[in-house]
């Protein structure tokens, strides 16, 4: 099995290479020109009648040393992992039509999977429709790619949501004017992600989202989004592993009685980028009902970050999806980029008043476009009842997109 992960693994690279090898662009002449374009290190066929095609995709390794919380609390611990190995094809049949297929190699669970896989209608009225495989339409930072955000991982306040697990269902997405709308039906399946079968967990959600300052290295972006789900007594369980992705996870709760009814999940977000500045935040809650009069479960939590590039070059903000695109290099050494997070989370139930906290500290280097190094320090803390456990991580990836 695991000989089959990483010749997977290895398929982007080696997709990548031979683009590389004959980087640059090349245009045929007569009524339909063709533009082949090898120059971002995947491969792009475009059409004058509309039609395109693509294939890319991004490698991401890991290596994580940690103590205490990290590893269950017993003491120090360290590990590696292939974090995310993906390639995908996607593009466009004429003028309406688009299409997305991305394959993800799992190591945790020494498997392959579908993280996106959909076809889009582009002249839904005013917006797009989308028929698939895609993420949930909620949270800025849980929509920014993973090769662009600027930590490691992402914020543990989404490991109390379900926002990041890919659904099957229909959604539609229009940018009206200066403000961009998502609605969606999906099914989430089965909150618990280390595998076994998905049940049937129907999620319906928004997103509404703007930037009434937009320009080329400023933007302020505002937003917030809905979703709401019907568990009809399927398991649900709040774990973290506080922003370290192969430390151990602290379970702060886990409902597997059957009784579990909706559940009902706000978000807030605001991002502010001028020049090599930004700083964003978000605030999300999440209710969790139970058909049997039990005492509801409630959870919230909030993020605030600020990064600064040394080097001068600003976060590309795509205003039509409301998220943050990556940086790249002006100079020849490469961009260098200053982060800074803090985090924290409450879980509330009856007598229960359990809290995690969570800091890290990074620098990223953005070789060039392709290529990224990227070490965080982490300092997190779980308090449950009366004990409090801590601990510590520097976390560190290696990242090559195409």
């Amino acid at each position: 099995m695991k000989a089959k992960i990483f010749a997977l693994a290895a398929l982007p690279f080696a997709v990548a290479m031979a683009s590389n090898a004959v980087a640059g662009t090349v245009t045929t002449k007569g009524d339909d020109n063709i533009v082949l374009d090898t120059t971002g290190g995947g491969i792009k066929l475009k059409s004058s009648n509309g039609n395109s095609f693509q294939i890319g995709g991004r490698l991401q390794w890991d290596y994580d040393a940690y103590d205490d919380v990290y590893n269950g609390g017993t003491g120090d611990g360290s590990n590696s992992e292939l974090r995310r190995g993906r390639i995908f094809i996607k593009g466009s049949a004429g003028k309406n039509w688009a299409y997305k297929l991305q394959l993800n190699v799992d190591q945790e669970d020494s498997e392959t999977n579908f993280a996106d896989a959909y076809l889009q209608y582009k002249k839904a009225g005013p917006g797009t429709l989308t028929i698939g495989r895609f993420k949930t339409p909620f949270s800025l930072e849980q929509l920014t790619s993973s090769k662009w955000i600027s930590t490691i991982e992402r914020n543990h306040v989404l490991d109390g949501t379900f926002s990041g697990r890919q659904g099957f269902g229909v959604k539609w997405d229009a940018k009206l004017g200066p403000v961009g709308l998502s609605l969606a039906f999906q099914d989430s399946g089965n909150q618990d992600t280390d595998g076994g079968d998905d049940e049937e967990i129907f999620a319906y959600s928004a997103r509404i989202f703007g930037a009434p300052i937009k320009s080329k290295n400023t933007a302020l972006h505002l937003g917030a989004a809905y979703v709401t789900q019907d568990f009809e007594g399927n398991r649900a369980r709040f774990r973290s592993r506080l922003g370290v992705h192969t430390a151990q996870r602290t379970t702060f709760a886990d409902f597997n009685a059957g009784n579990t009814d909706d559940s009902d999940q706000f978000g807030l977000e605001a991002a502010f980028l001028s020049g090599p500045f930004s700083i964003q935040g978000e605030y999300i809650t999440r209710t969790i009902e139970f058909g049997d009069g039990t005492e509801d479960f409630d959870f919230d939590g909030y993020y605030l970050q600020a990064t600064y590039t040394l080097t001068g070059e600003a976060r590309k903000y795509k205003a039509k999806k409301g998220a943050f695109g990556g940086i790249k290099p002006k100079g020849k050494n490469g961009a260098w980029e200053l982060v800074a997070r803090f985090e924290e989370a409450t879980y509330e139930q009856g007598a229960q008043d359990d809290q995690s906290e969570v800091i890290t500290l990074g620098v990223n280097w953005y070789v060039n476009k392709n290529v990224k190094f990227a070490v965080n320090f982490v300092d997190g803390e779980a308090e449950q009842g009366t004990t409090t456990t801590d601990g510590n991580a520097i976390a560190f990836r290696a990242q090559y997109v195409f």
